[in-house]
């Protein structure tokens, strides 16, 4: 998949953003601090990889975001416990 659509920024404000400006994030109660996002990547950051939401470099240890995707996703995985239909790949089915 290619970057050429996407604009990518650090996971941390894409949380913090979806957690406190979001109406549906801001439904869940998350603090959007680095505790949060690390207990909601602990839980779900492997199913966010695969469905390409999140990216994660190891070079530089860094753990970016889509912004367009990320609420969505997360509050479905949250509240549902399963990403929103459509947004599986056969890596995360």
């Amino acid at each position: 998949m290619t970057n050429t659509s996407r604009t990518w920024r650090p996971a941390l404000d894409v949380h913090r953003e979806f957690c406190t400006t979001d109406p549906n994030g801001k439904l869940l109660g998350l603090k959007g601090n680095q505790n949060s996002l690390d207990n909601l990547l602990r839980k779900h950051g492997q199913l966010l990889e695969r469905l390409d939401v999140i990216r994660h470099s190891p070079a530089s240890n860094r753990t970016i975001a889509d912004p367009d995707r990320f609420g969505l996703v997360v509050f479905e995985l949250l509240t549902t416990g399963s990403p929103p239909e459509g947004t599986t790949t056969a890596a995360a089915a």
